[in-house]
């Protein structure tokens, strides 16, 4: 669902901006290598999410963000 953004102060030269809902996933996992040592693996925005905002309607789109995906690569201890 679309809503309005209060960034700024709207523009009526520019028109009202508009964002579309982002839904990013993330997925960790960790395996344990021993009692007190483990490790770990994550996968931010796994599906690539973008952020689409546009003016009015989205014929008018004004920016499209690309944050892209993150590996992460972890190793645990417990002391």
């Amino acid at each position: 669902m679309p809503y309005l953004t209060t960034q700024s102060i709207p523009n009526p030269v520019d028109g009202l901006k508009y964002r579309d809902d982002v839904r990013i996933t993330d997925v960790s996992s960790s395996y344990d290598l021993t009692k007190n040592l483990s490790l770990t693996f994550n996968v931010l925005n796994i599906f690539n999410a973008k952020r689409y905002e546009y003016i009015f309607d989205r014929r008018f789109m004004d920016n499209v963000s690309f944050f892209g995906r993150t590996y992460q690569f972890g190793l645990r201890a417990k002391f």
